[in-house]
């Protein structure tokens, strides 16, 4: 949930969040806490860098960050819900002797998403290199006795490489998927990311 809520920030997360309550150390039970993070980025900012060398050769890099989100994936409540794990989540004891709870298979009961919607809160930090340009010009002594006034062959790559403190979400793409109330983006539902492109081509000017 993304809350309005008097000592917090606009839209701060507010999540089902196992915790103790019987002071012995282990999960038992679960309530809604916030968490500390809202679901828009607190910092971003943009990288650019233009090389030339040996004066025939250009070398152009874009990449951007944004830092201070958490995205909630809806991802892994799916995966979850058809009984498959994706976000690792605790598992539940029992509130009085401690033990952890075991289901008729012999395994550990986790806590569901309902119950634990904190674990689905990924960080949503990225770094991204957007584009990478790479562009050779000929030399005018080669193409003088072809009658080109100029010419160049360029490499372009674009969406290449994506850092992220977590590899569930692209934290790029949170928008908003749930209806009604308080919809300041940070969420995610097996949204994929723009492809990686690599163009090669020749410009020429006769």
């Amino acid at each position: 949930q993304q809350r309005v809520s008097e000592g917090q920030p606009v839209g701060a997360w507010r999540a089902t969040t196992p915790f103790d309550s019987s002071g012995d150390g282990s999960l038992d039970a679960s309530e809604f806490r916030f968490t500390g993070e809202t679901p828009f980025h607190n910092y971003t900012g943009a990288l650019r860098t233009n090389l030339s060398l040996f004066g025939q050769l250009d070398l152009s890099v874009l990449a951007d960050w944004a830092t201070g989100a958490e995205v909630f994936d809806w991802g892994s409540h799916w995966a979850a819900f058809n009984g498959l794990e994706r976000a690792p989540r605790p598992v539940r004891h029992d509130p009085e002797t401690g033990d952890a709870i075991l289901g008729e298979d012999g395994e550990p009961v986790l806590f569901s998403t309902d119950d634990a919607g904190s674990a689905l809160l990924q960080n949503g930090d990225y770094l991204k290199v957007r584009e990478l340009a790479l562009r050779y010009r000929v030399p005018t002594s080669i193409l003088d006795n072809l009658g080109i006034q100029s010419a160049s062959v360029f490499l372009l790559g674009r969406n290449l490489l994506t850092f992220a403190r977590q590899d569930l979400v692209d934290p790029e793409l949170a928008g908003t998927t749930s209806g009604g109330g308080l919809q300041l983006g940070g969420e995610q539902s097996i949204t994929l990311s723009p492809p990686r492109q690599v163009r090669l081509g020749v410009q020429l000017t006769l």
